[in-house]
This record gives C-alpha cells, sequence and structure tokens, in this order.
C-alpha cells in the first residue's frame, strides 16, 4: 500500500524537473521510505520461509555474492559507457549489461576466487592462524578418497567470528542443511554439538561419511 501511493503520488516516469515546492515531494518520502524497509522484511521473511532449505545452487550464489558485488563496479561503468553513444532505448541496453556482466563475474568468480586464497579474505578474522592449513590438509584427504569440491563435494563453512556461544548454533543449522560430516578445528567448536538439544545431538551420532 504504502508503494503503491508513492507511485500515486509521483508517478512512475522518471522526471527531469526539479522537484516541486509544495507537499507532493514530502508526503511521497514520508510513504516511500517505510515501503522500502517493509518490503526489505517482507523479502528476508519470504527467503526464510520458502528459501531456507539447503540448496548448492542458492549457496554457491551466496559464496559468490561480495565478489560479484566487488567486481560489478568497473565491469558495468565499462559497459554502461560503451553503450552510452548507442541510441537504444534502456530496456534493450539494461538487460544486455546484465547478459554480459553476469557471466563474466560468475566465471571470474569461479576460475580466480572460488577455489584461491582469495576466497578466504573476507573472513579470515573469525579463523585461528593454523585453520586454513588444516582444511587445505582436510580438503587434500577427501581428494585422495575421490572427492574434489565443486565436482562431488560441497563444503559448508559456518564462521563464529571468534564467539564460542555462537558455535552451538552453527552447528544446529550443519544439521539442518542434511550435511553428511562436521568437521572441528578446535575443542571447543567440537565439542558444540554436545549443548544442541536432544534431537539435534541424535541426528549428528548418525551421521556417516559416504566413501565411493
Amino acid at each position: 500500500m504504502l508503494a503503491a501511493a508513492s507511485f500515486a503520488i509521483i508517478g512512475v516516469a522518471p522526471l527531469e524537473t526539479s522537484a516541486s515546492q509544495d507537499a507532493a515531494p514530502a508526503l511521497y518520502a514520508a510513504c516511500f521510505t517505510p515501503s522500502v524497509w517493509t518490503w526489505s522484511f517482507a523479502l528476508i521473511g519470504l527467503c526464510l520461509k520458502f528459501l531456507s532449505r539447503h540448496s548448492l545452487a542458492r549457496r554457491y550464489v551466496a559464496d559468490a555474492a561480495y565478489w560479484l558485488y566487488l567486481g560489478h563496479l568497473p565491469l558495468v561503468m565499462a559497459l554502461q559507457v560503451s553503450l552510452s553513444q548507442l541510441a537504444w532505448p534502456w530496456w534493450v541496453k539494461f538487460p544486455m549489461i546484465l547478459a554480459i556482466a553476469f557471466p563474466i563475474l560468475f566465471v571470474s568468480y569461479r576460475l580466480f576466487v572460488r577455489y584461491s586464497f582469495i576466497e578466504d579474505w573476507p573472513l579470515e578474522s573469525g579463523l585461528p592462524s593454523s585453520a586454513p592449513y588444516l582444511l587445505a590438509a582436510f580438503q587434500q584427504g577427501l581428494r585422495k578418497l575421490g572427492y574434489v569440491e565443486g565436482e562431488n563435494l560441497f563444503i559448508e563453512r559456518p564462521y563464529a567470528e571468534g564467539r564460542e556461544e555462537r558455535l552451538p548454533q552453527l552447528a544446529a543449522d550443519l544439521v539442518r542443511f542434511g550435511v553428511d560430516v562436521i568437521f572441528a578445528i578446535s575443542p571447543p567448536q567440537a565439542l558444540a554439538p554436545r549443548r544442541l538439544p536432544q534431537r539435534f545431538a541424535r541426528s549428528i551420532a548418525h551421521l556417516r561419511i559416504r566413501i565411493p
């Protein structure tokens, strides 16, 4: 209702003139600002309700999101400059920019970020200094068993950011995702599942490694 009221006040067509001096701009702002917040909370709630189950595709997009955010800035700007001289309507240029930018960003993430040290940079502060080496050794052992990340193996990497009180909740989330194994680096992480409610602890007790 607030969004509809906003568009009813000012319309949907872009305005190339200065804002009027009457009450319309203030009324528009009063409706539009809370509508943005309510839409944001509504979309988050819908995602939690219908998209909270584990999905490799959604998780992959979530992992790539930070790289897409950083990479799209210069890429989209370059594409906008390249297309600015063409007398095409916006509804042609905009989909074209998306069709070019998204493949480039996802391919660059896959080739240069996903399985490189860059992937751990934004999260490094929440890990003990030896954790990257332990994880690398764990992945090497899995490769010997025939498991290759990105092919027949998916590794979920939750981080407690140095707050041990978050560990039981992270362990419970992993159980909800239906993981086969919980790999813990430190004793507090290994003991966290013991503090879960009984239904989660029972699920963890039945986790098994599937060997091909």
